[in-house]
């Protein structure tokens, strides 16, 4: 196995720190941002378009898609001008290993 570079112990930690989160919006757990003196909370509704949604263009006006979160595991990398599926939670949406997530990112840059 070639060595890992900081870059890609970096993505793949990244990628662990995105797991987590995204198990937090998606379940519903994830607390909301208070501001001002009275501490007020954020509205965050919007968080639901984070993951598991794309714009689709169309000719006239774009459409926006969500995804259902269960369905799906994988994230999408950018490397080169290419993109590639790799999966980066397990069955239960809990993160894979970092040695797991720094393989796969190892195998896309070769």
């Amino acid at each position: 196995r070639k060595s890992t570079t900081p870059g890609i112990k970096r993505g793949a930690a990244a990628l662990v720190a995105m797991a987590e989160y995204r198990k937090l919006v998606c379940s519903g757990k994830l607390p909301a941002e208070r501001i001002g003196r009275d501490k007020t909370p954020l509205c965050s509704v919007a968080f639901k378009y984070l993951f598991h949604s794309c714009r689709i263009p169309k000719p006239i006006s774009d459409t926006f898609r969500i995804y259902d979160p269960s369905q799906y595991r994988h994230c999408v990398v950018a490397c080169k001008g290419q993109f590639y599926a790799m999966d980066f939670v397990n069955e239960n949406q809990d993160p894979l290993p970092l040695d797991v997530l720094e393989n796969g990112l190892m195998c896309i840059t070769w």
